[in-house]
């Protein structure tokens, strides 16, 4: 069964509203199973990273979810069924989870899952999941440049979930060349961190670690976030886990709901002003030379003016204006970002006001296949992008060369 709309002007309702119920549903398993994870549930995969039931659970159900209503759509997706195909462990946990998480989304928001995903065995789930990656489109053939595709990350910052800390599961459809919808989940992230991090006085003075202080001042506050943009249509904000309202076929549908329509911070005083987003992984960005690019733009080290956090909800920060600028530095010169990791994210700064660029200013390419071509994300609100660019080449003096 899938979802049926009325003609309606407003671009990619159906797949918006497609979209964000298929990511509150994985949000809603991925948080539960966050919280519970226990290293039996998790694998790690060639390259180190680690991989969990909620990784392919989420993947499947928003596969699962987006092909029975757009049966011709195709996706790039991070995980495949590779490494569950011996682990009937596992591959049970995923189906045993996805079950109990049907009656827990009907019962919480009233909906009925048969009309997103119908994942109900095990060679489902495991054929659902493969439908990210058997395709031409991870190639990145020329010829495939103007079709459409959706690409996801069933989690994003998998390293934050298995702390109970911050990650995203982040879903894009891209046609015509270009990013036309973003939806990111994320269920960690407190609705408030604007607040702590811009208008309480006391973080001026704070001198401990800025992550443990928002931990320990946001345990009680409202979690969950989801976040919206539709190319030229704006970004928009809502609580992740209120129901969605998905009974108008309004042209305004997404500012009629409960969500709100968000822009990045503009105007500051000086460039000092900016408040930096950084991985929490090493692994991931260089930090050392991030530290030097701050430096040179005069902007302090200190916990007041860094943020760093785990996956796109980076993004969904500087979105809102909890942050201005996200810096992200390849760690070598053969390290490329994949696609999956920056799609939504990319759509949802620039919908809010900001710019993403590569780190020499380029615009992002993410037809090309799987991994983006090009050299490290620079993203901002645009105030003073150009500095920040000009600051980059500054430090890394030519060491590493775009190819």
């Amino acid at each position: 069964m899938s979802f049926s709309v009325s003609s309606c002007p407003f671009p990619y309702y159906k797949e918006a509203l497609v979209a964000q119920l298929a990511v509150q549903k994985a949000s809603l398993l991925t948080k539960a199973l966050s919280e519970e994870l226990s290293s039996k549930n998790t694998l790690i995969k060639n390259d180190k990273s680690p991989v969990t039931v909620g990784d392919f659970a989420a993947q499947a159900i928003i596969i699962s979810s987006v092909i029975n209503n757009f049966p011709n759509d195709k996706f790039i997706a991070e995980e495949s069924s590779n490494d569950l195909v011996s682990n009937e462990y596992l591959t049970n946990q995923i189906l045993d989870k996805i079950l109990v998480n049907n009656v827990a989304f009907d019962h919480k928001f009233g909906y009925n899952h048969n009309r997103l995903d119908d994942l109900d065995s095990i060679d489902k789930i495991l054929n659902t999941i493969d439908l990210g990656s058997n395709n031409d489109l991870s190639k990145g053939d020329p010829d495939n440049r103007n079709k459409r595709f959706w690409t996801l990350d069933p989690i994003d910052g998998t390293k934050g979930f298995l702390r109970n800390d911050q990650f995203a599961i982040c879903l894009a459809l891209i046609e015509n060349n270009t990013v036309q919808l973003a939806v990111i989940g994320v269920p960690n992230l407190p609705v408030d961190l604007d607040q702590i991090l811009i208008n309480n006085d006391y973080i001026n003075n704070y001198n401990g670690d800025l992550n443990s202080f928002i931990k320990e001042k946001t345990s009680l506050i409202e979690k969950g976030g989801l976040f919206t943009a539709v190319k030229n249509n704006g970004a928009f904000f809502q609580p992740l886990f209120n129901k969605i309202n998905h009974t108008s076929d309004d042209s305004n549908f997404l500012q009629e709901s409960n969500s709100i329509k968000i822009n990045m911070r503009k105007d500051l005083n000086s460039i000092s002003d900016l408040i930096i987003c950084e991985g929490y992984e090493k692994g991931h960005s260089s930090h050392s030379t991030q530290s030097l690019i701050k430096s040179k733009l005069g902007i302090s080290n200190t916990p007041s003016n860094s943020l760093k956090i785990d996956s796109q909800a980076k993004y969904c920060c500087l979105s809102k204006g909890d942050a201005d600028v996200y810096l992200r530095l390849p760690i070598s010169e053969s390290y490329q970002e994949n696609i999956w990791d920056h799609a939504s994210g990319y759509l949802l700064i620039t919908e809010s006001g900001g710019t993403v660029t590569d780190m020499f200013g380029n615009d992002l390419d993410f037809t090309k296949g799987r991994t983006l071509k090009s050299k490290g994300i620079i993203a901002s609100n645009n105030q003073y992008h150009d500095q920040i660019i000009k600051a980059v080449s500054e430090v890394l003096n030519g060491k590493i060369v775009l190819q």
